[in-house]
């Protein structure tokens, strides 16, 4: 035999009687709504105002239906999730709540762990971390009052995966200023702050020579203590170019190696190229007797000309 809480009709003077809320102790789950109905350890639809809380996540929407059997949710109407500081808002979820699978249909996200945002037609969630999105769009910039991006990410297959901190896009367009600048069958970019091998957002300049310029820059973390940057770009006056640097730290010294390439400056009527070679010491500053000295590691009594000749940097500019 089922059973059935409701409001009760509201008086001229009286305020309607919301059921207090439902929780179940043995898995953690809180339920809370207007109206609340169904059969005892099997089904609960709550309506009207719905929330769900269990163990960090929250669901709210119109209508609620939990099916205490197999811990399932299914939310319709103005669905709002949220966990670990990402949000998923859409018209349709149905969601196994331990273990965190189940799917959202055209969900907007901002997720909080980075900043990211977007849209897609259906999000399928794998487990807590990691996610697919198809037709999905992915950028940390900040929408404008009409909803529109400085850059944004778009793929017909987007797969989040926080555990390894990486974003892939398959069938990957990257959009700036709502322009396509870069098509490509797939890309990874990463999630976090963490140093990883990927797309960077795209940059845009723009002075009285050159004009307007575009870079999309692809970082590569070859190891702990070395990393490139390669750029390929668009100058609006010039063409086409690749800007690419070389970084590296060692134990005594550190330096750079960076190039400027443009093939076919339509101003200058040729290619230009640029090289630029930067070495140096890594010095540090000690106490020896209460005195400070200059420490040059690997260097006994350095000198002034000593450092010099240690600091180096070489620049080189041509055409062809």
């Amino acid at each position: 035999m089922g059973w059935v809480l409701n409001s009760a009709p509201a008086l001229a003077q009286q305020r309607p009687v919301v059921p207090p809320p439902l929780s179940d102790p043995a898995s953690g789950t809180v339920l809370q709504a207007q109206t609340i109905r169904g059969t005892p350890d099997q089904q609960t639809i709550a309506e009207g105002d719905a929330e769900l809380q269990h163990q960090g996540i929250t669901i709210r929407a119109d209508q609620l239906i939990h099916d205490q059997r197999n811990n399932t949710a299914r939310a319709v109407g103005n669905v709002v999730v949220t966990h670990n500081g990402d949000t998923f808002s859409g018209p349709e979820l149905q969601l196994q709540i331990e273990t965190y699978q189940g799917f959202f249909l055209t969900p907007r996200y901002v997720l909080g762990r980075n900043g990211a945002s977007g849209q897609a037609l259906r999000t399928d969630f794998l487990d807590q971390h990691r996610s697919v999105s198809l037709q999905g769009t992915y950028s940390t910039c900040t929408p404008d009052d009409e909803g529109q991006r400085d850059w944004e990410l778009s793929a017909k297959r987007l797969r989040l995966d926080y555990e390894k901190n990486v974003g892939v896009a398959e069938g990957a367009v990257l959009r700036f200023m709502n322009v396509p600048i870069l098509a490509v069958p797939a890309l990874t970019f990463p999630l976090g702050k963490e140093r990883k091998s990927g797309w960077l957002p795209p940059t845009i300049e723009h002075d009285s020579r050159n004009g307007p310029q575009v870079s999309a820059p692809y970082y590569w973390n070859i190891a702990p203590h070395m990393d490139a940057t390669l750029a390929p770009q668009i100058l609006s006056r010039r063409g086409v170019g690749l800007n690419s640097q070389f970084r590296y730290l060692g134990r005594d010294s550190e330096g750079s190696f960076t190039t400027h390439w443009v093939p076919n400056d339509r101003l200058a009527e040729r290619s230009r190229y640029g090289l630029n070679l930067s070495n140096g010491v890594r010095v540090r500053t000690a106490t020896v007797d209460g005195v400070w000295q200059t420490v040059v590691t690997g260097v006994a009594n350095p000198s002034m000309t000593t450092l010099r000749q240690l600091s180096s940097e070489l620049h080189f500019y041509g055409k062809l």
